[in-house]
């Protein structure tokens, strides 16, 4: 067995009951287990020269820029968005069975890992054709929920997805006004006890801390308990203008193009942090007391966190493993690294051949030599 291999035997555990805790090596749960295997197993191939790397076990495939909300932190819909979303060519059904079949060649012993996500994966007609073509691969969905009737409901639940991840950003005022549509939040909560009418499918809740939300954290676990499930913060990825103008500078430089970054442009007063962890200290004892699986993105201590959101330049880490060992495909079928430069079309491309290729040679060894651009101050990858 090679090492992808090795790696991916542990990397696919997983906890047959939803809310079974049961601890792995060392006392630590296994989620915690499998956390630790992808961040060494990207350390490992890291050191791997002139920019190759092994198969990724993990693949984030966006399945369209379509989406029937309009969230306010969204960088296409949202405020300060871009709103030009051009969705014409974005690939057909057959595009994603040949994807799929190269995918399945590529790997010899054991497939990867494929998060689905969006936009909203399930504003796609074909979604459910796409799904059941990925029988064999493990996969989970990321969604707001809402774009579904009952009878969706039943085709998913034969789809078998290992998670669900459901974005809530709060109460029901709350998660409505954020998520830019009345409805939004109740919807959701229905559709989720019409699932659980046909399949037992693990569910997790996310919600991305901010401004707008941070009052409502014990909110959140609360709703959590009710509906029995796993829950998870995600700290805002965010910088100033400054550091923008930085990173747009050093990509062209380095790379001969300007490079987005999905960070969002704002910063936190003193007061404003030490009121969010105050309220995240809050969370996190009630979630304990109410006996909610809680995790947080990334994880800090109060210590850290008081830098994350108090300091303008925090690092978590000067050195990115994620282009070694997490590969990106976008709707239109792209090969890409985390900050959209793209290694190849898939349509055009075989995937084993694209991962390895110049374009992504040269990204890595790039950022081997920085380190980490401008634009990932606070990303959750480092």
């Amino acid at each position: 067995m090679d090492i992808h291999g090795w790696f991916f035997l542990y990397y696919t555990q997983k906890n047959r009951q939803n809310n079974l805790k049961t601890n792995g090596i060392f006392g630590i749960k296994m989620n915690k287990l499998a956390e630790a295997l992808y961040r060494a197993y990207g350390n490992l191939v890291h050191h791997i020269p002139g920019g190759y790397s092994l198969l990724p076990p993990l693949i984030i495939w966006n399945v369209t820029y379509k989406c029937n909300l309009r969230c306010k932190m969204c960088a296409r819909y949202g405020e300060g968005g871009t709103r030009e979303i051009d969705i014409k060519g974005e690939l057909e059904l057959n595009d994603f069975k040949n994807i799929i079949d190269d995918i399945k060649k590529s790997y010899r012993l054991l497939k990867p890992f494929i998060g689905i996500t969006g936009g909203e994966p399930f504003m796609r007609k074909d979604i459910f054709d796409i799904l059941a073509y990925l029988k064999g691969f493990r996969f989970s969905i990321t969604t707001n929920f809402t774009a579904l009737d009952e009878e969706r409901i039943k085709r998913l639940a034969r789809c078998r997805p290992k998670q669900i991840r459901i974005s809530i950003d709060g109460p029901e005022k709350v998660h409505d006004r954020i998520r830019g549509v009345k409805g939004t939040f109740s919807k959701a909560m229905s559709n989720i006890s019409i699932l659980r009418k046909y399949a037992d499918i693990p569910i997790r809740f996310n919600c991305a801390i901010s401004k707008d939300n941070m009052e409502h954290l014990e909110d959140v676990v609360r709703v959590a308990k009710e509906n029995k499930v796993k829950l998870n913060f995600q700290h805002l990825i965010f910088m100033r203008d400054i550091h923008l103008e930085l990173h747009k500078n050093a990509t062209k430089k380095f790379l001969g193009q300007e490079l987005k970054t999905s960070a969002t442009l704002c910063s936190f007063t003193e007061e404003e942090a030490n009121r969010l962890i105050e309220n995240v200290k809050k969370a996190k004892h009630l979630a304990e007391k109410l006996d909610v699986e809680l995790s947080f993105l990334p994880e800090l201590d109060y210590k850290e966190m008081k830098k994350y959101y108090g300091n303008p330049v925090y690092w978590a880490s000067r050195k990115c493993t994620f282009p070694w060992n997490t590969a990106r495909i976008d709707n239109f079928g792209n090969l890409l690294a985390c900050m959209g430069y793209y290694y190849g079309n898939l349509r055009e491309n075989k995937f084993k051949k694209a991962w390895n290729g110049l374009k992504a040679r040269k990204f890595r060894k790039v950022l081997k030599k920085v380190g980490v651009f401008p634009g990932c101050l606070r990303c959750c990858k480092l």
